[in-house]
C-alpha cells in the first residue's frame, strides 16, 4: 500500500493507470487529495487532468460528442440556399476527419474554422 497525494493539475502527481479503482478511502484537505493506493503498477509522474481519464475513455467521449454534433448539423444538407451551408458542410466533413487526426480527441473542430 503506497499513500499518495495529488495537488494542483498543473503540478507533477503520481496516477495509477488503472484509475480512480485502485484507491481506497480518499481524502480531500484543501486543493490536495489524499489515499492509499491498492494497485500494483509502480506510481509513474503524471501531469494532466484530475480526474484522470484513461485515453480510451477520451476518445470514446470526444467520439459521442462528435456523432452528437453531426447528428445535430443533419438539418442543414437538404437546405441548400442557407447562408452558412458551405461552412457546415466543411465542420461535417472535419467532425468525420477529427478521429484520424493529430488533434484528436483534444481539440475538437470549430464551425467556420
Amino acid at each position: 500500500m503506497k499513500l499518495i497525494q495529488f495537488s494542483n493539475p498543473d503540478r507533477i502527481v503520481s496516477y495509477p493507470a488503472e484509475g480512480a479503482s485502485a484507491f481506497g478511502k480518499t481524502v480531500r484537505i484543501g486543493d490536495m487529495i489524499a489515499g492509499e493506493y491498492h494497485g500494483s503498477a509502480d506510481l509513474t509522474p503524471y501531469t494532466g487532468e484530475w480526474p484522470y481519464v484513461a485515453p480510451e475513455q477520451k476518445a470514446k467521449e470526444a467520439r459521442n460528442w462528435r456523432d452528437e454534433q453531426l447528428v445535430e448539423s443533419d438539418w442543414i444538407v437538404p437546405i441548400t440556399d442557407h447562408p452558412q451551408h458551405a461552412a457546415y458542410l466543411t465542420y461535417r466533413q472535419a467532425l468525420r476527419d477529427w478521429p484520424s487526426t493529430a488533434d484528436f480527441p483534444d481539440t475538437k473542430p470549430v464551425l467556420g474554422s
